[in-house]
C-alpha cells in the first residue's frame, strides 16, 4: 500500500496570518523592552464607568488635531479600499485579493 505524503506548503493567506502574528509579536516585544526608557504620563484618577485610563491630564489642541488626525486618515483610508474593491467586483476566492493586501498594510501602518 502506498501512502502518499504531501509537504504542507502554506499559501497566500496563511503566510500573511503568520507573519501578521509575527510582526504584533516583535511590536510587543519590542514595547516591553524599551518601556524603562520611555517617558512615564501620571493618568487620571478612575472617576467611574465612563473613565478612560489613557486620557491625558492636560490634553492640547496638538494632541487632539494628531489623534482625530490619525483617526480621520484611518477612516479615509479603510473606506477608500472598501471602495476599490467594489468597484473591482472581486469575488470570493480561498486566497487574499491586492484589497486584503492594502487592508492589512494599511492597520500595520
Amino acid at each position: 500500500m502506498k501512502v502518499e505524503t504531501k509537504q504542507f506548503m502554506p499559501n497566500h493567506s496563511e503566510r500573511a496570518l503568520w507573519v501578521g502574528i509575527l510582526v504584533s509579536l516583535l511590536f510587543t516585544g519590542l514595547i516591553w523592552l524599551t518601556a524603562p526608557l520611555l517617558p512615564q504620563i501620571n493618568f487620571l484618577p478612575d472617576t467611574g464607568a465612563s473613565w478612560y485610563y489613557w486620557q491625558l491630564p492636560e490634553p492640547t489642541v496638538w494632541t487632539r488635531t494628531a489623534v482625530w488626525t490619525g483617526y480621520l486618515l484611518h477612516q479615509l483610508v479603510a473606506w477608500g479600499i472598501i471602495y476599490y474593491a467594489q468597484q473591482n467586483k472581486l469575488k470570493y476566492t480561498k486566497g487574499l485579493h491586492r484589497a486584503n493586501y492594502l487592508a492589512l498594510a494599511a492597520n500595520a501602518l
